[in-house]
This record gives C-alpha cells, structure tokens and sequence, in this order.
C-alpha cells in the first residue's frame, strides 16, 4: 500500500466516524487499536521505523540501538504510565481530519516523567519537544 492511498482511506473513515457523528448525536472517534496502528503504520514509513508485533503494552518499534511508543489521537491529550522504560523515545502523533499526521512530541520519555504528571496536553508537549536532545528522524 501507497502513502497515498493509505491516507484516503484514513480520510474515508473519518469522515464515516464524522457522519455517524452528526447524525447520532453520538461520538464515533477512531480510539484504541484503530487509531493506534494507524499512526504506527505512518511513523514505520516516515521514520523507517522497525514496528514489533502488535501486544507489548509499552514498545511499538525501534529506531537503531533506542526502543520506541508511539501514541497516537485525535484529541488534544495523550496519557502516560510511570511503567514504560525510563530509556525510551516517545513519538506522539496527532491524526488530523485530511487522514495526515502532525508530529507532537519527539524525543525521551524521561523528559517527561520529570513533569510529574501522566496526563500531557499537545501544547505542553510542544512545549517539551523542544527540549528533547534525542530526535527521531524521518528517512
């Protein structure tokens, strides 16, 4: 599958989800797997990142010698857990309504376990990337 058309059918299914919401009155977000494996799929293209397999509750990939999570939404937050590793790299990824993916947070997530805090808003996390001193690049 193309990049491409790997974002058409994203963009086909939310605007199905933004349909259904309408109508409803109901809220149909993409959450959980969906979602998630969405924006793993993307990061695996964009970064030339090795994905594991689906499962493991805190290691989606790896990028050379460093284990990566990627967290993806639609929503204006991420959560954390104080379990993941100290030494991993944390990529956030935003979906947007076109299907396509805004970079939020790329770098250690010990820099965020300084925060004190599980819940991180996209703004503090912009806030904190630039902070970050270990960047995943794109290929």
């Amino acid at each position: 599958m193309k990049a491409l058309q790997y974002k058409k059918l994203l963009k086909q299914l939310l605007d199905i989800c933004s349909e259904l919401t309408r109508d409803t009155g109901r809220p149909f977000t993409l959450d959980g797997f969906a979602i998630g494996s969405s924006g793993e799929v993307w990061a695996q293209w964009q970064y030339g990142l090795t994905l594991h397999r689906p499962g493991n509750p805190y290691i989606d990939a790896e990028w050379g010698k460093y284990d990566v999570q990627i967290k993806t939404t639609q929503h204006g937050s991420i959560q954390l857990t104080k379990k993941s590793p100290k030494d991993l790299l944390l990529l956030v990824l935003q979906l947007q309504p076109d299907g396509d993916f805004k970079e939020k947070y790329n770098g250690e997530v010990a820099l965020l376990f300084r925060e004190k805090q599980k819940s991180f808003s996209l703004g503090r996390l912009a806030e904190l990337n630039k902070k970050a001193k270990i960047k995943i690049t794109k290929k």
